[in-house]
């Protein structure tokens, strides 16, 4: 099981990105150096590493024996103007918020993550989701480990039907983090929803947002229309032969869709 967070791995001081060329190299190979060490000493079959997105240079990582992978995440700079936000949307989706907004919805921001959870259920079983189940009780840990950093958002229409909801990580970024499948509904919930958020996270002071799925090309379609940039993240990661056989069995048996939604039920 993947522990489906964005980014796992160090973090460097505010000051790290001032420094000259030379000191970053300087640090980033104790950094590598401590870090190996302590992985060296515990031995795993398989060690991923996920890097926050701006830290790309992994040369010190890769003369260590580590392979690379290379990410992809669509981000929003919100210290624009928010007429320059709305302006790179596709016009198709302004249209649809428009008519959204006149609908007239409430978003209900909460750490009640039970309706929540039951659609990320379902939708983790989708076929095209290579990305495995997780409990709700692992969801629920997390929240209660972050109660100021973690949020579920609800939008909700007139009569009080659900018509959109999604989970957020809210620090220096604000990311949209886990999404639920398009609720069928009269109004563009979803869409609305994100354009909510994003006028949300502006207002907080947040810098940027990140709407996380640009790996998915199942999810490309929608959520490119919202953004105008794409941000580039870094993997570093190593594995045995066990590893690889674990990860040969995760990818071609155990994440089926059909085996996916067999378990679901019992993932609690």
């Amino acid at each position: 099981m993947q522990a489906v967070v964005p980014y796992q791995g160090f973090v460097l001081s505010k000051e790290f990105d001032g420094l000259k060329l030379g000191k970053k190299e300087v640090i980033m190979d104790l950094v590598a150096g401590d870090l190996s060490a302590e992985i060296d000493a515990i031995s795993p079959h398989y060690f991923s590493l996920t890097l926050v997105p701006g830290l790309t240079d992994i040369r010190q990582f890769l003369w260590r024996g580590y392979a690379p992978k290379v990410h992809y995440t669509y981000v929003i700079d919100l210290t624009r103007p928010v007429e320059a936000i709305w302006g790179d949307f596709h016009y198709k989706l302004r249209n649809k918020i428009r008519k959204a907004e006149k609908a007239g919805m409430d978003l209900v921001r909460s750490t009640d993550i039970s309706t929540l959870y039951a659609s990320i259920a379902e939708r983790f079983s989708q076929p095209e989701m290579n990305i495995p189940m997780i409990s709700r009780r692992y969801v629920e840990d997390l929240f209660r480990a972050y109660p100021d950093h973690l949020a579920a958002y609800y939008l909700y229409d007139r009569e009080g039907a659900l018509t959109g909801a999604v989970a957020t990580q809210e620090y220096k970024r604000f990311l949209l983090w886990m999404g639920t499948p398009r609720i069928e509904s009269a109004h563009a919930g979803n869409e609305h929803l994100q354009w909510l958020l994003v006028q949300r996270a502006k207002a907080e002071g947040h810098s940027y947002l990140e709407n996380i799925g640009a790996n998915t090309p199942d999810l490309n379609f929608f959520k490119s229309r919202f953004c105008s940039g794409l941000g580039m993240y870094m993997e570093v990661f190593r594995k045995d032969m066990v590893g690889t056989l674990a990860e040969w069995a995760y990818s071609t048996v155990i994440n089926k869709p059909w085996l996916k939604r067999r378990v679901v039920s019992y993932i609690d």
